[in-house]
């Protein structure tokens, strides 16, 4: 059995350590983007044809971040 497992390791202060974390997994987290705003159950959530897909999208990111950031900061 091959561990496929990587271990990462940054350094610096948060934002640092949060940059270069985001550097490397860009391609990996744009993917990942990209996948959930196709996801079926996403595009049903949207309530109207009228409003554009990445205009429910930032308002549903906004909205997640309101109701994660208490969880978050604990």
């Amino acid at each position: 059995m091959i561990d496929q497992n990587k271990i990462y390791e940054f350094s610096g202060n948060h934002y640092k350590m949060g940059y270069q974390q985001g550097k490397s997994f860009q391609s990996e987290i744009q993917r990942a983007l990209k996948t959930f705003k196709s996801l079926e159950e996403i595009k049903s959530l949207k309530p109207s044809r009228l409003i554009p897909n990445s205009l429910f999208i930032k308002l549903a990111a906004k909205k997640a971040i309101e109701w994660l950031r208490p969880i978050i900061s604990k």
